[in-house]
């Protein structure tokens, strides 16, 4: 999967940080960083590593898309949490998309989450 073919449910329960290029229309823009590739990947490796209940589902170095499942906290449904990786000459392009697989709203988990995970990324770099 790429992000330019996410297919955004119309249900309120996902969140997606992306450019122009994703299949689905984002909640905002992909974060620019001025940082080589292979640090954004270190500081998002790092960042889902001090998550809690996450479990990894792609994460190879090559790979376009980094996929993971983390649970919630309460009642454990499985999110799903995707990051986009897209080198340029002033750095890297991070996409972020987080999706509940259950239930209809997520009550802004899903939001909640990139932010936090942005926090962390970005102070990690």
């Amino acid at each position: 999967m790429t992000f330019s073919e996410i297919q955004r449910s119309k249900k309120p329960n996902n969140y997606l940080l992306a450019d122009e290029t994703a299949g689905a229309p984002a909640d905002g823009p992909a974060l620019k960083l001025n940082a080589p590739e292979g640090a954004v990947r270190a500081a998002v490796k790092k960042a889902m590593a001090s998550e809690p209940l996450v479990e990894v589902l792609e994460e190879a170095a090559t790979a376009p898309i980094w996929r993971y499942v983390q649970r919630t906290r309460l009642m454990r449904f499985p999110d799903d949490v995707h990051f986009g990786f897209d080198a340029n000459d002033s750095g890297t392009t991070l996409s972020v998309y987080s999706a509940s697989r259950v239930g209809y709203s997520d009550m802004g988990v899903n939001r909640k989450r990139v932010k936090r995970l942005i926090g962390k990324i970005t102070a990690a770099i």
